[in-house]
């Protein structure tokens, strides 16, 4: 239990310190120009599950990128959110309201009203201090999907931030306009005011950072087995974190890992991470999916170059490194992919 406890990397719980963050570099900067701008922009983080946008959104709301970003006066008012299954209109503005006592304390005279005009009155208390309001909502398809927020809360949330500086960040795993498409909400223009900014798998050097150093400064024991491990796991975080745990406490029991070992985690993580990997696979297109199938066959590929840009560009295809031939990648995706083919 003790070897348990002190293992440094994630059993499936988004990271919150950055001491434990490793890349996206270019997406941070990417949504905090947006928000820093003379009237801030709201920004639509789009991911699969699993990618990272969890934690991305914790670290936008730590005291490390307020430092680098934010003007040192105290201008800008985060409120970090993050909705649950079941969650209603009921439960959003005292949230909101319970937030802001939390976070900033004595900023304001007596508390939020709890709706729609109680959120007016402090965008105009905001106006007149001249702060600007950044609502960060993660999980953010689960009002839109849910049938427990009505069309009219979304055409709030966008005229306030159209009158005022007020900007939202939402994570969710589909396109807000394909969000609110699919639950026939053609109506409401709320996702015309979000700019883009996806979230794909890490890159090959922050992998190797995360597995080397997962909590930075420190390095682990898992080191020496970086290009293996990113060989299995790719540039997935659920899939790296998930594998460095088995692999961490094996190591921890025994002072030296095996392709015993080795074998054994990835058939913990396969199981474990099945609803990740199914929805990985299901996200890539029919054409997709039989360029996989063609790799994994062994087949010629002629006619696949355009297929197989965007499988890479979604984590799923790569050049050997030993062999320099065109494989599914990374290995246990591969594994998973040649089951649903039943190969």
């Amino acid at each position: 239990m003790e070897q348990q406890a002190n293992n440094p990397y994630s059993s499936g719980e988004p990271i919150s310190e950055m001491a434990r963050f490793h890349g996206r570099e270019e997406e941070i900067e990417e949504v905090m120009y947006r928000l820093i701008s003379p009237q801030p922009q709201s920004v639509s983080i789009v991911g699969l599950p699993g990618i990272g946008k969890s934690s991305l959104m914790n670290v936008l709301t730590s005291a490390e990128v307020a430092e680098k970003f934010f003007p040192p006066d105290d201008e800008y008012v985060c409120l970090p959110m993050q909705f649950s299954d079941g969650d209603t209109l009921e439960d959003f503005f005292p949230r909101l309201s319970g937030l802001l006592s939390e976070r900033y304390a004595g900023l304001f005279a007596g508390d939020m009203e709890p709706d729609y005009q109680g959120f007016s009155d402090l965008v105009d208390v905001l106006m007149e201090q001249r702060r600007k309001l950044i609502i960060l909502m993660d999980d953010f398809e689960i009002p839109v999907q849910s049938g427990n927020f009505p069309t009219d809360f979304f055409s709030f949330l966008r005229g306030i931030a159209n009158n005022s500086d007020v900007a939202y960040v939402t994570a969710t795993s589909e396109r807000l306009q394909v969000l609110f498409r699919d639950q026939k909400r053609p109506e409401s223009p709320f996702y015309n005011i979000f700019g883009f900014v996806p979230v794909g798998p890490l890159e090959e050097d922050d992998v190797r950072s995360l597995i080397e150093s997962p909590i930075k400064g420190d390095r682990s024991p898992l080191a020496d087995h970086a290009e293996r491990i990113y060989q299995l796991a790719g540039g997935f975080p659920v899939l790296v974190h998930h594998l460095c745990r088995q692999l961490f406490s094996a190591r921890s029991q025994r002072g030296v890992l095996e392709d015993s070992d080795f074998e054994a985690a990835s058939g913990k993580v396969l199981k474990d991470c099945d609803d990740y990997l199914c929805g990985y696979w299901e996200n890539l297109s029919g054409e997709e999916q039989h360029a996989c199938e063609v790799l994994l066959k062994g087949e010629r590929l002629d006619g696949f170059q355009e297929v197989l840009g965007s499988l890479k560009a979604k984590g799923f295809f790569d050049v050997g490194p030993d062999t320099g031939e065109a494989v599914v990648f990374p290995g246990l995706l591969r594994k998973y992919a040649a089951k649903r083919l039943g190969l």
